[in-house]
This record gives structure tokens, C-alpha cells and sequence, in this order.
């Protein structure tokens, strides 16, 4: 196995991407060119005998004076993607992956440092490990089989399902192309915070009409008989698992129940989709996360993994895991 180094390695990770058929959306060139910026991404490839067998595209990012590697604005998760050959031995699958991954993490170029969120059911970190990669895991609520919608809506807690009930007698969940009750709503959310909007207004309209466009997710608000926006959701699927990758709702219209609705609406079009799972892609702030905890998911781990050059980088990085924990993610 050895590193594909050519210049048009996008070119050739989006050949690769095609030909797989499976890679996570949020690993996608297009998902990458809208939410990072075409020049805000690239990508180290791993090939066997010519053919690309595994990527890690990554996001460039900004701390303070430093420039280093970390996510995009909207995905909730990124990782590194391997092609396994066939019918291959589980001995010799670890194998495989262990040597990909150490490849591509060693291939990085220089960054003074690195944080990326692993999706629910990534492999174990053991070749970022031992190249001094730090991990802490989280948890992501999710709802492991759709089959069985009257079984998913009698799982919630009761809380949950009376304020579905309740906002089904005023409410209106709306499907839309348009971001701007999304961005509103998202605005006066990490205000109350007192944090600024972490998406760029005009990418993530951009990239919410894409979502729409090529049938992998659907955007969401729910309207009362004023036209009010209550909640708006941006809901993304990849072939069998649906994330519900934003959620905005206005503090001063919570108790009507709009964000409960909005999320049962979601999880009913996974549902109809084909979706076999659908993941709230993870909060660990408590309001948050009792909120997520309502619809009756499983909390599943996943890797944080980070890296930092540095004690004043190690502060700084500390210091954004804070305010991330007073945020939303």
C-alpha cells in the first residue's frame, strides 16, 4: 500500500467516491465543495497496485494564529473511508485497515492541529493512538431500526408525545428549499447561547438546496396559523441512515411543541425513504441532549479525536472544546 500523491487526487477521490457507492455523504467531494469550500478541503489517498483502496479528506481550519485541520461548518462527522477487499478475513480486515490508517494520518500535511468528529460505529483508533492522536468519546442518540413507526412513536417518552399531540392541533410542518427560517431561527438559538452563528448564510442556503435537490435529505420548518416559524430542522440521509444534522427553534415559542413535531415529521420521511436508522448526531449539553433523549434513541460512542502541537495550542483548543460544550455541538 503506498500514498497516491498526483495533483488531481480530488479528481481521483471523486472517481473513487462513484465507483464505491457507499462513501458517507458528509465525506462526499460535493457535501465537502459547499459546506468547506472548494479550497477549503483536501484529501490523502492510499492506493494498491494503482487503485485508490482508502481517503481521509479533511477541512482546513483557523485558531487564533494558527492554521491546522478540523470540521466543516454543517457535517457532523468526518472520518477516513476504506475499501476492504473482498471476501476478506476479519484477521486480515484489521490488518488492512491498520495499515491504511497509518498511512493516511502520517500522510497529513504539517498542521499545528487536528480535531475531527468519527461518526457512531467507526473502527477502532488504535493506529491514530500510536501516532499520539488524543480520543475522548462521545455519544450520539439514535434510533436503530424505522420498520416499525407506531413502535418508534410508543417508545418516546410521554413528554415527547404530548407535545407532538398538542402541536398537531395548531402546527404546520412545511417541507422547503428555502434556508430562511433555518437561518433565523438559528441565529436567535446561539444568541440566547451568547455565541455568534457558526454557518456562513449564503453556503448553508446553498448547500440545503443540494440536499433537497439530489433526494438525500429534506429542510424543514414548522409554521403556525400566523406564519410564524416555530423550529426548522435541516435532515440529511445517506443509504441507510438519516441525521438530523440541524435543529434551530424559537425560546420563546418552545412550549407549543414545534421542535417535538418537526423531529417526528423527520423521522417518518427516513422512514418512507428507506432509512434504516436515524441519528441526532449527538449533544452532550444537558438541555440538549434530555431534549434528544425524549424520542427513545440509543446512546452510541463515538471518537473524538484531536491532536495539538503545543501547551498555548493545547489551552486554545481547550478553550473552543468549552464554548463548544455552551454551544450546540
Amino acid at each position: 500500500m503506498e500514498l497516491y500523491t498526483s495533483s488531481d487526487r480530488k479528481q481521483r477521490y471523486a472517481d473513487f467516491c462513484s465507483r464505491q457507492g457507499d462513501v458517507p455523504v458528509f465525506l462526499a467531494p460535493w457535501w465537502l465543495d459547499m459546506d468547506a469550500g472548494t479550497d477549503g478541503w483536501d484529501v490523502v489517498l492510499a492506493a494498491q497496485n494503482g487503485e485508490i483502496v482508502a481517503a481521509l479528506p479533511y477541512c482546513f481550519a483557523r485558531l487564533k494564529w494558527f492554521r491546522g485541520i478540523g470540521m466543516p461548518p454543517v457535517a457532523p462527522y468526518q472520518s477516513y473511508y476504506i475499501a476492504y477487499p473482498p471476501d476478506q478475513k476479519a484477521s486480515s480486515r484489521i490488518a488492512w485497515e491498520d495499515r491504511a490508517v497509518t498511512l493516511l494520518f502520517q500522510s497529513l500535511p504539517r498542521h499545528s492541529f487536528f480535531f475531527q468528529h468519527f461518526p457512531p460505529g467507526a473502527g477502532p483508533w488504535t493506529p491514530m493512538y500510536r501516532l499520539a492522536y488524543r480520543q475522548t468519546t462521545k455519544y450520539s442518540y439514535v434510533l436503530q431500526d424505522l420498520g416499525n413507526l407506531e413502535g418508534v412513536f410508543a417508545d418516546f417518552e410521554k413528554r415527547a408525545r404530548n407535545a407532538i399531540r398538542k402541536a398537531e392541533r395548531s402546527l404546520t410542518v412545511t417541507e422547503t428549499s428555502e434556508c430562511d427560517a433555518l437561518i433565523a431561527l438559528t441565529k436567535l438559538t446561539y444568541q440566547k447561547q451568547g455565541l455568534p452563528i457558526p454557518y456562513d448564510a449564503g453556503r448553508l442556503a446553498k448547500l440545503a438546496e443540494a440536499v433537497v435537490s439530489r433526494k438525500q435529505g429534506k429542510l424543514y420548518a414548522t409554521l403556525d396559523a400566523e406564519g410564524r416559524a416555530h423550529a426548522a430542522a435541516l435532515a440529511v440521509w445517506d443509504r441507510q441512515t438519516a441525521y438530523y444534522t440541524i435543529h434551530a427553534a424559537d425560546p420563546a415559542l418552545l412550549a407549543e411543541g414545534g421542535s417535538a413535531l418537526i423531529v417526528w415529521h423527520a423521522i417518518r420521511d427516513a422512514a418512507r425513504a428507506g432509512m434504516k436508522a436515524f441519528d441526532f448526531t449527538g449533544s452532550m449539553m444537558p438541555g440538549v441532549e434530555k431534549f434528544i433523549r425524549a424520542f427513545g434513541g440509543t446512546p452510541v460512542p463515538r471518537h473524538y479525536i484531536y491532536k495539538e502541537h503545543g501547551l498555548l495550542l493545547y489551552m486554545l483548543m481547550r478553550l473552543r472544546d468549552y464554548r463548544g460544550r455552551k454551544g450546540m455541538n
